[in-house]
């Protein structure tokens, strides 16, 4: 009986890992692939290695909107922040320059082509009708082969993220570019 148990508490850890795993892959396989902008912050930790945190240009935001709604912003709450192309196919994707809070409080789910990345804000900067925040999406680390990181730097570069974001606005990383090619 007590081996039985321990066999269910298994299984079950199995099944729940197996799920993350199934929810990230359906959003590689059948999610909008976007490139964004980044901006590197840190290249390396001692403890778990070469990888490159950074953040994207859409990470600070700038809302304009009613004193009022303005009080609807605050740190942890979940946004879904509209993503529009611009330049030709392939390249980089962006937010405009300030949104309304109605354009981050929900994803459009009548406009087919539209493309909501799903962050939570983590600092608010209130001044009137105006709100700089800043947002993070849950894809801001990559992991690199061991030594890359000591001998490369983003700095005075410019460097790409390629994520697929689902139908949810859930976004999952998939490749950095630096200067237009691959990388690593």
């Amino acid at each position: 009986m007590k081996n039985f148990k321990y066999l269910i508490a298994v299984l079950v850890l199995f099944f729940v890992l197996l799920g993350v795993f199934a929810v990230k892959m359906n959003t590689v396989s059948n999610g909008r692939e976007v490139i964004l902008k980044i901006a590197p912050v840190d290249p390396r930790d001692p403890l778990r290695g070469d990888y490159v945190t950074f953040t994207y240009d859409i990470s600070r935001l700038e809302v304009v909107d009613s004193v009022e709604r303005l009080d609807k912003i605050y740190e942890g709450k979940t946004v879904y922040i509209p993503l529009y192309q611009y330049g030709s196919v392939g390249s980089a994707w962006k937010n405009q320059e300030t949104v309304s809070l109605s354009e981050i409080e929900s994803i459009n789910k009548n406009n087919k082509d539209a493309v909501y990345l799903k962050g939570v804000i983590t600092s608010v900067n209130k001044s009137g009708n105006r709100a700089n925040i800043r947002i993070t999406y849950g894809a801001e680390q990559y992991f690199i082969p061991e030594g890359a990181g000591r001998t490369f730097s983003f700095w005075n570069k410019e460097a790409l993220a390629k994520l697929s974001v689902g139908s949810d606005g859930q976004g999952v990383l998939r490749q950095l570019y630096v200067d237009g090619k691959l990388w690593p």
